[in-house]
């Protein structure tokens, strides 16, 4: 898998497809992101292309604040039980932990058993609470373990 910086500019046709619509609708609400938490690469959002296919998008919800940085990913419905979400979650880690070892790692899903929390599971994230976030209500928070 590759993973391809959305950057304040689009990424050029040759370095992922955009036969997928969705797509263009993700690049504008990144840089709109970009724009409330500031575009700060690494700490960026990502297309996620295997195989030659845009498959979906990660990201670093915003650069790391208190030592602590959150992780989402979010694959296409044509492209889900692939491997492609733990592929996007493995990859954000590895950036993270190439760029500031010391940050911990957060990620929050809803507040049920879905694809996320098993993919959190097997990459050894573990749930530490629920809270009320101000867009999506309860949601379970998650932290890698090292």
């Amino acid at each position: 898998m590759k993973l391809v910086p959305i950057t304040l500019e689009s990424p050029r046709e040759d370095e992922a497809p955009f036969h997928i619509s969705v797509v263009k609708k993700i690049l504008g609400s990144v840089r709109q992101m970009y724009s409330a938490t500031a575009y700060t690469p690494p700490w960026i959002a990502y297309l996620a292309v295997r195989d030659g296919k845009c498959v979906g998008t990660c990201a670093f919800k915003r650069p790391p604040e208190n030592n602590q940085v959150e992780i989402a990913f979010f694959t296409f419905a044509q492209f889900m039980n692939q491997g492609n979400g733990t592929l996007m979650a493995e990859a954000l880690i590895e950036i993270s932990k190439e760029a500031s070892p010391e940050v911990a790692i957060l990620a929050q899903t809803l507040p049920k058993a879905n694809a996320s929390t098993k993919i959190l599971e097997k990459l050894n994230f573990t749930k530490i609470r629920e809270l009320q976030h101000s867009e999506d209500g309860s949601v379970w928070e998650w932290k890698l373990e090292k």
